[in-house]
């Protein structure tokens, strides 16, 4: 449903999205910055730089103290909604 709104503007989408996660998401992870990502492009030779969110240290893992918890609670999950629902590719 909401690949409507990501899909026309990928680029834009991708930038909005790490600026909203980094400002409206710090009572979950804590300090968050954004930054640019380089990944490989579709053709899988290039790379190219996209908008991130680097985690300082995330509140969730350190009350969990569990990685596999982090991982399989928060951190999936959000990357399946992101690329399935959202149409945004994350990692």
């Amino acid at each position: 449903p909401f690949e409507l709104f990501a899909q026309p503007f990928p680029e834009f989408s991708l930038f909005m999205n790490a600026w909203v996660t980094a400002l409206c998401c710090q009572w979950l992870m804590g300090k968050t910055t954004v930054n640019e990502v380089e990944v490989l492009d579709e053709d899988g030779k290039t790379t190219r730089m996209v908008p991130g969110v680097k985690v300082e240290r995330c509140r969730y893992l350190e009350e969990a103290g569990c990685a596999a918890v982090c991982m399989n609670s928060c951190k999936f999950p959000t990357q399946e909604f992101f690329i399935e629902d959202m149409g945004l590719p994350v990692t």
